[in-house]
């Protein structure tokens, strides 16, 4: 089972982070099982995926919390030090994260996010602003 699992999980691009196992059986049980065997026994939280629905949730929850401390993408420029912008490239890369993890299950809809697509990108271009800003200060060869 173990083997079967894990030949679903290979990385084909950047797409794809994780597969998806649907089986019509309770095997849940010997699934942790397996796993605490092959792995350790508190791998079953990072190996398997919560549902769908917690994703959904913690994504919204974490949109709300971004649009907190930066409600508009023009207020990410507006951002008053090193220490902020910290904070908000850390609020985005967990949305980034849970939109990777999000978009890999088969139910997957736009209309469940509350962050539209563009909004998402026009964040996300921010966010690899300031990233290249910070790679561009630390890099020597770059300086």
């Amino acid at each position: 089972m173990v083997q079967a699992f894990s030949r679903t999980n290979r990385i084909l691009n950047d797409k794809k982070s994780q597969g998806n196992i649907i089986c019509f059986r309770n095997l849940k049980e010997v699934t942790d099982e397996a796993i605490a065997l092959f792995s350790n026994k508190d791998a079953k939280e990072t190996v398997l995926l919560e549902p769908y629905e917690d994703y959904v949730t913690q994504f919204n929850e974490a949109t709300e919390a971004l649009l907190a401390l930066t409600p508009t993408v023009a207020s990410v420029d507006a951002l008053p030090d090193e220490k902020a912008e910290l904070e908000f490239v850390t609020k985005f890369r967990a949305l980034l994260r849970l939109k990777n993890i999000i978009t890999s299950f088969a139910e997957f809809s736009e209309t469940d996010l509350a962050m539209a697509e563009q909004l998402f990108e026009d964040f996300k271009s921010k966010y690899l602003d300031i990233h290249d800003k910070v790679k561009k200060h630390t890099d020597p060869e770059k300086v």
